[in-house]
């Protein structure tokens, strides 16, 4: 994370375990100057809350997939790194990535964060506030604790940019593209937007989700 703003596109489960469709998205965002791309590996149980997606496992980074992803995503120069919904995914995922991202709704998920601090690997947190035990001991080696607003979507004058300040980074649910922007101009060293290549899909990220 050398570049003045880290720029990760979070592609997530969007590409439908399509191959074809992770290149074109993969691609776009490289054009658009994006250091990253950024996956999610689902536990069972998120998985079964979908049974209507039928494209919603497969498109999970799995022991199955994740070596063919990751090609797919550096050949493109991107870095590859992926969120764990779940502690065990920590151990498979650890030779593949160089950073962990944990979600909002982990954020106080003791087992996938001493999973992913016990890796050794840089880990970036989405929190609404700072969580003063990260701060304790060594954490703050590995934590960085970045502003989130969990609502999908976030209306733009529910952001406090004054957070950022404290939380030095950005993951996006704001459709208004002026947050990112803002977010940057207070201090923001990571953005994290969810990207989709069809924004008529029903699927729960592309509420929160940029096209191309």
């Amino acid at each position: 994370m050398n570049d003045p703003v880290y720029i990760v596109a979070e592609i997530g489960c969007n590409w439908h375990a399509d191959y074809e469709l992770l290149k074109r998205m993969c691609r776009k965002a490289q054009m658009a100057g994006c250091n990253a791309v950024k996956f999610q590996a689902l536990s069972q149980p998120l998985i079964d809350r979908h049974p209507e997606w039928d494209w919603y496992q497969s498109s999970s980074i799995s022991p199955n997939n994740v070596d063919f992803v990751k090609r797919i995503v550096e050949d493109m120069g991107l870095d590859f790194f992926v969120t764990p919904t779940y502690s065990e995914a920590v151990t498979w995922l650890t030779p593949y990535v160089n950073l962990f991202k944990i979600r909002y709704a982990d954020r106080n998920n003791e087992s996938i964060v001493a999973a992913c601090v016990n890796s050794g690997k840089k880990i970036i947190l989405s929190t609404d506030r700072p969580i003063d035990i990260y701060y304790e001991g060594n954490l703050h080696k590995y934590i960085n604790q970045i502003y989130c607003i969990p609502k999908y979507p976030t209306e733009f004058g529910e952001l406090n940019f004054e957070m950022i300040k404290l939380l030095p980074g950005y993951s996006n649910h704001c459709l208004n593209p002026l947050a990112i922007i803002k977010a940057v101009r207070h201090g923001a060293k990571y953005i994290e937007y969810h990207l989709t290549d069809d924004r008529n899909e029903f699927a729960i990220d592309n509420k929160v989700s940029m096209s191309y």
